[in-house]
C-alpha cells in the first residue's frame, strides 16, 4: 500500500458520492485548499482525517487505507419509518440529495434528531400524512 493508492481510493470515494473537494471540505470543516492538499500532495494523512473520511463515505478506515474489495454500504438511517412508503421501488436521489445526506450524517446524533423533528414539523403543515401521528 502507498500513499498514492489512498489517494486514489478517497478521490474515487469522493467522485462516487458526486461531491467536490468544496462540498468534502465543508463537510470535514476545513478549507477546499486543506481538503486538496491532503487528496493530492500530502505526504502523511493524519488519523482524524482518515477517520472523518470513512464516516462521509460510510466507509471503514481499514477500506482506505487497504483498499479491501468492499463496496461502501450506506449507513443505516434510524428514520426510515418516517418516509413515504415508495412500494418497491427503489429511491432515486439526486445529487444535491447525496450531498445533503452526507452532511447530515456527519452531524451528532442529537443534532440528527433536532433537525429530524424540525422536517417533520414541515412536513406535517404541508398536511402530508405521518403515520405517528
Amino acid at each position: 500500500m502507498t500513499d498514492n493508492d489512498v489517494k486514489k481510493r478517497i478521490r474515487m470515494l469522493r467522485k462516487q458520492y458526486h461531491m467536490t473537494q468544496d462540498d468534502v471540505a465543508k463537510a470535514l470543516g476545513m478549507t477546499r485548499s486543506q481538503y486538496a492538499y491532503n487528496e493530492n500532495r500530502a505526504k502523511r494523512l493524519s488519523p482524524k482525517f482518515i477517520d472523518d473520511l470513512s464516516r462521509l463515505f460510510h466507509v471503514s478506515p481499514r477500506i482506505l487505507m487497504e483498499g479491501l474489495n468492499e463496496t461502501p454500504i450506506p449507513k443505516a438511517n434510524d428514520y426510515h419509518h418516517d418516509l413515504p412508503d415508495t412500494g418497491d421501488m427503489p429511491p432515486i436521489i439526486t445529487a444535491k440529495q447525496k450531498k445533503l445526506l452526507n452532511m447530515f450524517l456527519l452531524l451528532p446524533s442529537k443534532e440528527q434528531a433536532e433537525i429530524f423533528e424540525c422536517v417533520r414539523e414541515k412536513y406535517k403543515q404541508h398536511n402530508v400524512k405521518d403515520d405517528e401521528s
